[in-house]
């Protein structure tokens, strides 16, 4: 986990990048391994940490939240498996961590445009 904390520090030196636009960029360069913790899958999060100061560095909120995120992806993997095996026969192929994140997003955005 060392490793993507020091990707997400290396962000604390740009203006404006936040956690949702570092996971952002780093989720186009390993989209199976980073989650996109954007807007609606931090607020998912944030039952967890309600205590957390979420305008705090990124690199040590992104360290908890993608501990979190992986505990919930092996938690859910037989699911997900399950999932994307349904997928791959329509010819649709989706990564665990991004089947993950469409089923967060379904269950906490609030203007139903995943549903």
């Amino acid at each position: 986990m060392n490793g993507i904390v020091q990707l997400f520090d290396e962000f604390e030196h740009i203006k404006y990048a936040k956690l949702a636009v570092a996971s952002k960029i780093l989720y186009t360069k390993r989209p199976a391994l980073i989650p996109m913790m954007d807007s609606v899958v931090q607020e998912y999060y944030k039952r967890a940490y309600p205590d957390y100061d979420w305008s705090w560095k990124c690199a040590p909120l992104a360290e908890q939240l993608m501990r979190h995120f992986r505990d919930d992806l092996l938690a859910a993997k037989p699911q997900l498996t399950a999932l994307g095996a349904e997928l791959e026969k329509e010819h649709r192929t989706l990564s665990l961590v991004r089947l993950l994140e469409l089923l967060i997003w379904m269950e906490t955005e609030r203007q139903g445009y995943y549903r």
